[in-house]
Protein backbone atom coordinates (compact mmCIF):
# COMPACT_ATOMS: atom_id res chain seq x y z
CA UNK A 1 0.00 0.00 0.00
CA UNK A 2 1.36 3.43 -1.25
CA UNK A 3 1.44 7.01 0.45
CA UNK A 4 -1.36 8.04 -1.37
CA UNK A 5 -3.26 4.72 -0.84
CA UNK A 6 -2.57 5.50 2.54
CA UNK A 7 -3.62 8.78 2.65
CA UNK A 8 -6.69 7.81 1.45
CA UNK A 9 -7.17 4.96 3.56
CA UNK A 10 -6.82 7.15 6.89
CA UNK A 11 -9.44 10.32 4.88
CA UNK A 12 -12.11 7.94 4.91
CA UNK A 13 -11.39 6.02 8.49
CA UNK A 14 -10.91 10.00 9.95
CA UNK A 15 -14.50 10.74 8.10
CA UNK A 16 -16.01 7.23 9.63
CA UNK A 17 -14.70 8.11 13.00
CA UNK A 18 -15.86 11.59 12.93
CA UNK A 19 -19.51 10.41 12.41
CA UNK A 20 -18.85 7.75 15.16
CA UNK A 21 -17.53 10.28 17.70
CA UNK A 22 -20.65 13.07 16.96
CA UNK A 23 -23.10 10.31 17.54
CA UNK A 24 -21.80 8.66 20.66
CA UNK A 25 -22.14 12.67 22.17
CA UNK A 26 -25.57 12.80 21.05
CA UNK A 27 -26.50 9.14 22.15
CA UNK A 28 -24.37 10.05 25.17
CA UNK A 29 -26.71 12.98 25.85
CA UNK A 30 -29.63 11.03 24.54
CA UNK A 31 -29.39 8.76 27.36
CA UNK A 32 -28.56 11.09 30.28
CA UNK A 33 -31.92 12.78 28.51
CA UNK A 34 -33.83 9.50 29.53
CA UNK A 35 -32.27 9.36 32.80
CA UNK A 36 -33.46 12.55 34.14
CA UNK A 37 -36.90 11.60 32.40
CA UNK A 38 -36.85 8.18 33.99
CA UNK A 39 -35.96 9.78 37.88
CA UNK A 40 -38.45 12.29 36.90
CA UNK A 41 -41.34 9.77 35.86
CA UNK A 42 -39.83 7.22 39.03
CA UNK A 43 -40.91 10.39 41.75
CA UNK A 44 -44.07 10.92 40.10
CA UNK A 45 -44.91 7.32 40.12
CA UNK A 46 -43.80 7.14 44.07
CA UNK A 47 -45.96 10.22 44.45
CA UNK A 48 -48.95 8.83 42.64
CA UNK A 49 -48.94 5.76 44.42
CA UNK A 50 -48.95 7.40 47.73
CA UNK A 51 -51.95 9.55 46.68
CA UNK A 52 -53.62 6.57 45.77
CA UNK A 53 -52.92 4.90 49.31
CA UNK A 54 -54.38 8.11 50.70
CA UNK A 55 -57.42 8.03 48.88
CA UNK A 56 -57.90 4.23 49.58
CA UNK A 57 -57.57 4.63 52.85
CA UNK A 58 -59.80 7.77 53.24
CA UNK A 59 -62.51 6.04 50.90
CA UNK A 60 -62.59 2.63 53.24
CA UNK A 61 -62.83 5.34 56.06
CA UNK A 62 -65.55 6.94 54.72
CA UNK A 63 -67.09 4.13 53.97
CA UNK A 64 -66.98 2.57 57.15
CA UNK A 65 -68.74 6.00 58.30
CA UNK A 66 -71.18 5.73 55.65
CA UNK A 67 -71.96 1.99 57.10
CA UNK A 68 -72.42 3.32 60.41
CA UNK A 69 -74.45 6.34 59.83
CA UNK A 70 -77.03 3.22 58.08
CA UNK A 71 -77.04 0.99 60.81
CA UNK A 72 -77.95 4.47 62.93
CA UNK A 73 -80.49 5.22 60.23
CA UNK A 74 -82.31 1.76 60.61
CA UNK A 75 -82.29 2.07 64.43
CA UNK A 76 -83.70 5.37 64.28
CA UNK A 77 -86.30 4.09 61.24
CA UNK A 78 -86.93 0.89 64.19
CA UNK A 79 -87.86 3.64 66.55
CA UNK A 80 -89.76 5.91 64.63
CA UNK A 81 -92.12 2.87 63.76
CA UNK A 82 -92.73 1.80 66.94
CA UNK A 83 -93.27 5.01 68.25
CA UNK A 84 -95.79 5.36 65.52
CA UNK A 85 -97.45 1.75 66.39
CA UNK A 86 -97.49 2.90 70.08
CA UNK A 87 -99.28 6.04 69.00
CA UNK A 88 -101.92 4.19 66.89
CA UNK A 89 -102.56 1.88 69.72
CA UNK A 90 -103.69 4.62 71.92
CA UNK A 91 -105.85 5.91 69.31
CA UNK A 92 -107.71 2.45 69.01
CA UNK A 93 -107.53 2.46 72.82
CA UNK A 94 -109.48 6.24 72.47
CA UNK A 95 -112.00 4.64 69.91
CA UNK A 96 -112.00 2.01 72.49
CA UNK A 97 -112.92 3.90 75.60
CA UNK A 98 -115.00 6.64 73.59
CA UNK A 99 -117.08 3.45 72.66
CA UNK A 100 -117.63 1.83 75.95
CA UNK A 101 -118.37 5.52 77.22
CA UNK A 102 -121.25 5.21 74.54
CA UNK A 103 -122.19 1.73 75.37
CA UNK A 104 -122.64 2.98 79.05
CA UNK A 105 -124.87 6.09 78.31
CA UNK A 106 -128.47 5.63 79.76
CA UNK A 107 -131.70 5.05 77.30
CA UNK A 108 -133.05 9.02 77.66
CA UNK A 109 -136.31 7.20 78.43
CA UNK A 110 -135.38 4.98 81.12
CA UNK A 111 -136.74 6.20 84.65
CA UNK A 112 -134.40 8.75 86.75
CA UNK A 113 -136.11 8.40 89.74
CA UNK A 114 -133.68 6.62 92.55
CA UNK A 115 -130.95 7.34 94.94
CA UNK A 116 -127.51 7.88 93.84
CA UNK A 117 -126.44 3.87 93.35
CA UNK A 118 -129.30 3.07 91.25
CA UNK A 119 -129.63 5.89 88.96
CA UNK A 120 -128.35 5.09 85.95
CA UNK A 121 -127.65 8.79 84.79
CA UNK A 122 -125.45 9.06 88.04
CA UNK A 123 -123.68 5.67 87.81
CA UNK A 124 -122.88 6.83 84.06
CA UNK A 125 -121.44 10.27 84.79
CA UNK A 126 -119.16 8.23 86.99
CA UNK A 127 -118.20 5.83 84.33
CA UNK A 128 -117.91 8.63 82.11
CA UNK A 129 -115.64 10.54 84.22
CA UNK A 130 -113.17 7.59 84.87
CA UNK A 131 -113.29 6.74 80.98
CA UNK A 132 -112.61 10.52 80.24
CA UNK A 133 -109.35 9.94 82.40
CA UNK A 134 -108.32 7.24 80.60
CA UNK A 135 -108.99 8.93 77.44
CA UNK A 136 -106.96 12.09 78.41
CA UNK A 137 -103.84 10.07 79.31
CA UNK A 138 -103.55 8.19 76.07
CA UNK A 139 -103.46 12.09 74.24
CA UNK A 140 -100.74 12.84 77.17
CA UNK A 141 -99.49 9.49 75.91
CA UNK A 142 -99.82 10.19 72.18
CA UNK A 143 -98.46 13.78 72.65
CA UNK A 144 -95.49 12.42 74.38
CA UNK A 145 -95.08 9.88 71.73
CA UNK A 146 -95.48 12.64 68.86
CA UNK A 147 -92.79 14.77 70.13
CA UNK A 148 -90.56 11.42 70.54
CA UNK A 149 -91.32 10.85 66.68
CA UNK A 150 -90.98 14.21 65.71
CA UNK A 151 -87.41 14.58 67.55
CA UNK A 152 -86.67 10.95 65.85
CA UNK A 153 -87.57 12.37 62.53
CA UNK A 154 -85.35 15.19 62.87
CA UNK A 155 -82.11 12.84 63.68
CA UNK A 156 -83.14 10.31 60.72
CA UNK A 157 -83.11 13.66 58.27
CA UNK A 158 -79.64 14.83 59.96
CA UNK A 159 -78.22 11.43 59.51
CA UNK A 160 -79.76 11.30 55.87
CA UNK A 161 -77.44 14.13 55.15
CA UNK A 162 -74.62 13.21 56.81
CA UNK A 163 -74.98 10.02 54.85
CA UNK A 164 -75.51 11.46 51.48
CA UNK A 165 -72.57 13.89 52.50
CA UNK A 166 -70.29 11.08 52.93
CA UNK A 167 -71.36 9.13 49.72
CA UNK A 168 -70.80 12.34 47.76
CA UNK A 169 -67.38 12.46 49.48
CA UNK A 170 -66.77 8.70 48.63
CA UNK A 171 -67.99 9.15 44.61
CA UNK A 172 -65.08 11.94 44.72
CA UNK A 173 -62.79 10.30 45.82
CA UNK A 174 -63.35 7.17 43.54
CA UNK A 175 -63.76 9.35 40.75
CA UNK A 176 -59.91 10.60 41.77
CA UNK A 177 -59.15 7.49 42.43
CA UNK A 178 -59.67 6.17 38.98
CA UNK A 179 -57.70 9.11 37.38
CA UNK A 180 -54.69 8.26 39.69
CA UNK A 181 -54.47 4.59 39.09
CA UNK A 182 -54.83 5.73 34.96
CA UNK A 183 -51.92 7.85 35.75
CA UNK A 184 -49.91 5.68 37.45
CA UNK A 185 -50.32 2.98 35.04
CA UNK A 186 -49.38 5.56 32.66
CA UNK A 187 -46.12 6.29 34.19
CA UNK A 188 -45.29 2.64 34.33
CA UNK A 189 -45.91 2.28 30.85
CA UNK A 190 -43.58 5.20 30.52
CA UNK A 191 -40.84 4.09 32.51
CA UNK A 192 -41.44 0.75 30.74
CA UNK A 193 -40.87 2.73 27.40
CA UNK A 194 -38.07 4.65 28.57
CA UNK A 195 -36.26 1.80 30.15
CA UNK A 196 -36.23 0.28 26.62
CA UNK A 197 -35.13 3.36 24.87
CA UNK A 198 -32.40 4.10 27.22
CA UNK A 199 -31.39 0.59 26.98
CA UNK A 200 -31.34 0.47 23.33
CA UNK A 201 -29.30 3.47 23.13
CA UNK A 202 -26.61 1.94 25.36
CA UNK A 203 -26.31 -0.66 23.41
CA UNK A 204 -25.94 1.21 20.05
CA UNK A 205 -23.43 3.29 22.36
CA UNK A 206 -21.35 0.20 22.72
CA UNK A 207 -21.66 -0.31 19.46
CA UNK A 208 -20.29 2.94 18.48
CA UNK A 209 -17.52 2.64 20.70
CA UNK A 210 -16.52 -0.71 19.56
CA UNK A 211 -16.39 0.45 16.06
CA UNK A 212 -15.12 3.80 17.21
CA UNK A 213 -11.92 1.95 18.94
CA UNK A 214 -11.21 -0.40 15.82
CA UNK A 215 -11.50 2.59 14.14
CA UNK A 216 -8.87 4.46 16.37
CA UNK A 217 -6.52 1.21 16.43
CA UNK A 218 -6.29 1.07 12.55
CA UNK A 219 -5.41 5.06 12.44
CA UNK A 220 -2.59 4.30 14.79
CA UNK A 221 -1.28 1.76 13.23
CA UNK A 222 -1.66 3.42 9.77
CA UNK A 223 0.52 6.24 11.45
CA UNK A 224 2.91 4.22 12.68
CA UNK A 225 3.94 3.21 9.36
CA UNK A 226 2.74 -0.24 10.06
CA UNK A 227 1.94 -2.30 6.74
CA UNK A 228 -2.16 -3.63 6.56
CA UNK A 229 -2.44 -6.83 5.57
CA UNK A 230 -5.58 -8.11 3.53
CA UNK A 231 -7.08 -8.56 6.94
CA UNK A 232 -6.49 -5.15 8.02
CA UNK A 233 -8.19 -3.95 5.18
CA UNK A 234 -11.15 -6.62 5.13
CA UNK A 235 -11.86 -4.90 8.77
CA UNK A 236 -11.68 -1.61 7.48
CA UNK A 237 -14.58 -2.21 4.74
CA UNK A 238 -16.20 -4.45 7.74
CA UNK A 239 -16.59 -1.20 9.86
CA UNK A 240 -17.35 0.76 7.15
CA UNK A 241 -20.87 -1.53 6.81
CA UNK A 242 -21.54 -2.21 10.06
CA UNK A 243 -21.69 1.82 10.53
CA UNK A 244 -23.93 1.86 7.68
CA UNK A 245 -26.00 -1.12 8.42
CA UNK A 246 -26.09 0.16 12.33
CA UNK A 247 -27.42 3.37 11.35
CA UNK A 248 -29.73 2.26 8.85
CA UNK A 249 -31.14 0.34 11.74
CA UNK A 250 -31.36 3.65 13.98
CA UNK A 251 -33.37 5.28 10.93
CA UNK A 252 -30.12 7.21 10.21
CA UNK A 253 -29.33 8.13 6.90
CA UNK A 254 -26.08 7.80 6.72
CA UNK A 255 -22.97 8.84 3.88
CA UNK A 256 -19.13 8.70 3.68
Amino acid sequence: MDDAEKEKLLMKLNKINGVIDEKIIFVTGEIENQNKLIEDNKIQLQNTTLDIVKNETDSNEMKKQSGIISVQLAGIENQINELSKQIRENEYEIQSLKDKIEDQRPDPKAWISGTVFTNPAVAFREISKLLNNNIQECKNKISRLSNEVNTEISKKNSHITKKNECDSTIHQIDVKLQRLQIQRADLENKLKDLGIQKTNNENFKLELQSSNSQCKLIIESVKQGKELLDIGINLVIEIEEKIKTLFSSKGLALSF
